[in-house]
C-alpha cells in the first residue's frame, strides 16, 4: 500500500510542478527516471534553464542521513540532464556551458517529501516552514569551483500533505496554477539564498571598454576556469564566485579546503585587478536583475582571505 501511495504522491507532485513537454527527458538510461523536470528562469542570465526534482512519500520522518541517500541519486540525474542538454545543443550549448569561460551554469535541484502540518491546516503548503526544511547537499570534484561541470547542489523540502490533497480536491485548476507559480519562484529563490550563503560573488567588467573575448583568449581563461561564468551569451561581464571559507575549521578536510580557497585568491589577486573593474555583489531575486551590488567585504569578516579588491567599485 505504501509503495502504491508513493507512486500516487509522485504523480500528484509532478502534475503540480512538472512540464509534460519534457517528459522524454526523464528517461536517463539503466531504467532510471527523473520524477520532475521543467524550465524556469536561470540564475545568471535571461535564458531559461532546467530545474530537476525528485519526490518521495515516507511513512515516517526521515533523518538528514537518510535524506542524503536520495541526494546522491539526484546528483546522477542532474549530471545526465546537463550532458543531454549539451549533446542536443551542439554549436549552441548556452546556458549550460559558456564556451568563452568554459563554465557551466548552476542547475537547480530539489527533493520533496510529504509532511503533515502540525496544526493540521489544509491551506498552507509548508514549503517555507523553517522547521520543516531539509538540508542542503553538495557534490563536487574540485574545491572552489561553483561553475565546474561536477559541482552540484540540492535543497530538500517538505510539502504539507494535507495541502496537496486539498489542491487536488478543488474543482477548479486555479489552486494548482497558483501553487505552481509560487513553487517555481520559491525553488529559484532558495537556490539563490543557498549560493549567497556559501559563496562570495563579484561582477568583473573589462577595464577601458576592452572586449571580454580578447581578454580571455590568453591563459586567463584557464586561471578562471570553474570560478567564472559569463552573465548572458552576449554579455561583456563575468560573475566570479569564491567559496566562503570556514573560519572555525579544525578537521583536515575543512583545513585543506580553506587552504585551496586561499591559494586561489592569492593567484587571482595577481591577475584580476589589472584587467577588470571588480564589483562585490550578491545574486538577486528581483525580476530582470541577476546581481545586486554590496559593500566591499571587510578583511576581518573573512580573516585569511587575500582579497584582490584594491580598486573595487560598489556603485
Amino acid at each position: 500500500m505504501a509503495t502504491n501511495f508513493h507512486v500516487v504522491f509522485e504523480a500528484m507532485v509532478d502534475e503540480l510542478l512538472g512540464d509534460p513537454s519534457y517528459d522524454d527527458w526523464k528517461k536517463i538510461g539503466d531504467g532510471k527516471i527523473i520524477d520532475h523536470i521543467y524550465k524556469y528562469k536561470s540564475l545568471f542570465s535571461d535564458d531559461d534553464t532546467f530545474y530537476i526534482g525528485d519526490s518521495k512519500y515516507y511513512q515516517t520522518k526521515r533523518s538528514v542521513e537518510e535524506r542524503s541517500e536520495s541526494a546522491l541519486k539526484q546528483f546522477t540525474y542532474a549530471r545526465s540532464i546537463v550532458n543531454n542538454s549539451i549533446k542536443q545543443s551542439i554549436g549552441n550549448t548556452w546556458p549550460y556551458r559558456d564556451p568563452l569561460t568554459e563554465g557551466y551554469s548552476v542547475t537547480p535541484n530539489f527533493f520533496i517529501s510529504a509532511e503533515t502540518d502540525p496544526e493540521l491546516r489544509y491551506d498552507v503548503d509548508g514549503l517555507d516552514r523553517e522547521d520543516l526544511h531539509g538540508a542542503a547537499f553538495m557534490s563536487r570534484q574540485f574545491t572552489n569551483r561553483l561553475f565546474d561541470r561536477d559541482t552540484l547542489w540540492i535543497r530538500q523540502y517538505n510539502l504539507n500533505f494535507l495541502y496537496l490533497i486539498s489542491v487536488f480536491a478543488a474543482a477548479e485548476d486555479g489552486s494548482k496554477s497558483q501553487f505552481r507559480k509560487r513553487a517555481h519562484k520559491f525553488f529559484r529563490d532558495q537556490t539563490i539564498n543557498l549560493l549567497n550563503e556559501r559563496y562570495m560573488f563579484w561582477e568583473l567588467e573589462p577595464k577601458n571598454g576592452a572586449d571580454l573575448d580578447e581578454i580571455l583568449k590568453d591563459n586567463l581563461k584557464w586561471a578562471l576556469r570553474g570560478m567564472a561564468y559569463r552573465m548572458g551569451r552576449k554579455s561583456n561581464k563575468l560573475i566570479l564566485a569564491m567559496e566562503v571559507p570556514d573560519k572555525d575549521a579544525e578537521d583536515p578536510f575543512a583545513l585543506d579546503n580553506n587552504f585551496r580557497i586561499s591559494e586561489d585568491a592569492k593567484r587571482l589577486k595577481k591577475i584580476v585587478p589589472e584587467l577588470f573593474i571588480q564589483r562585490p555583489c550578491r545574486l538577486s531575486k528581483k525580476d530582470g536583475e541577476f546581481v545586486e551590488y554590496v559593500p566591499v567585504p571587510s578583511d576581518s569578516h573573512h580573516g585569511f582571505f587575500f582579497f584582490f579588491f584594491d580598486e573595487c567599485q560598489t556603485d
